[in-house]
């Protein structure tokens, strides 16, 4: 066992194997001489079980919340490590907000863009409707009255503004609530898109990629 993860030649259909069958354990990562990504493997993987503790044991829901946060804490790290060391990215950015939870927020410009058409809409027909008013036109000959477009195209992005917020909020609780059943799923599904990725390609392919290369992921 021992001699399998010495230095020498790899085999591809061990690797694949160790990585769709063990890869939640990062054995295939040991075993292709990547033992720091190894490391963060288990410890994505390790995530699981200490908050499904941490929610059977404790009394209070801070005591859970505290182990969430902390997960959260090693699930964010370990991808910066990665991120950092294995692909040459700057801090600056791996730790930019695009780059992390905070890219959703970003649909929220769109519609603040709509918000702000439609008050800029209601501005206009209001400067038109008082030129008409000073022409002489009667206040019955105004078109549109208070729902007019600029006044539709404003309730539409403010509803559509709270409707995205409340969606993300939603999501991101989701996401801290279940970060243990996520953290195992996510392992695992590495593992096994690694596995196959192994087995797609060809044994030179392979060698010259994870071998002499020491490509750390897929």
């Amino acid at each position: 066992m021992l001699a399998m993860f010495s230095p020498g030649p790899k085999s591809r259909t061990t690797a694949a194997c160790l990585a769709i069958f063990l890869g939640w354990a990062g054995l295939h990562k040991f075993y292709l001489g990547h033992r720091n990504v190894g490391g963060i493997h288990i410890a994505l993987t390790a995530v699981g079980p200490v908050v499904f503790l941490a929610q059977l044991t404790a009394g209070d829901s801070g005591s859970v919340i505290i182990v969430q946060v902390a997960a959260w804490v090693v699930i964010i790290f370990g991808y910066c490590y990665v991120r950092r060391f294995h692909y040459g990215h700057t801090m600056a950015e791996i730790v930019s907000p695009s780059r992390l939870l905070l890219w959703p927020w970003r649909l929220i410009r769109y519609t603040f863009r709509m918000t702000r058409a439609g008050a800029n809409m209601m501005g206009e027909e209001r400067a038109e409707r008082n030129w008409r008013r000073r022409r002489g036109r009667r206040r019955n000959d105004d078109d549109g009255g208070w729902l007019s477009m600029g006044c539709v195209v404003l309730v539409l992005g403010i509803v559509l503004s709270l409707a995205i917020a409340a969606a993300i909020v939603a999501l991101y609780y989701f996401i801290f609530s279940f970060v243990g059943y996520l953290a195992i799923a996510a392992s695992i599904a590495i593992g096994v898109v690694e596995g196959v990725i192994y087995l797609r390609k060809s044994d030179n392919r392979f060698e010259r990629d994870y071998v002499v290369g020491r490509m750390p992921w897929f």
